[in-house]
């Protein structure tokens, strides 16, 4: 992510200008939070087993969830390249 950033700088092209920009970034957070809560919650022990019992469905469908919104934000990135160069 910085050197996305540091790209639109150097280019002066503005950053968080797209859909594309608020999905990754969107998607780059909630991956973030699934990955520390899955830590948490699967790899300390002192998690009780009932938590992680109750967590793992929330754990997998948002996982899923994530997947499907990682693959709509590339397919979101790669149609604004092809607009873009058809400028």
């Amino acid at each position: 992510l910085v050197a996305v950033f540091q790209f639109h700088s150097a280019q002066n092209i503005p950053n968080m200008y797209s859909l594309h920009s608020w999905c990754g970034l969107i998607t780059v957070i909630l991956f973030c939070t699934q990955w520390v809560l899955g830590l948490v919650f699967f790899l300390f022990p002192g998690v009780a087993y009932s938590l992680r019992a109750s967590y793992r469905p929330l754990h997998v469908f948002f996982g899923l969830a994530l997947f499907i919104l990682a693959i709509g934000t590339c397919l979101l990135g790669i149609t604004e390249k092809l607009l873009f160069s058809i400028r």
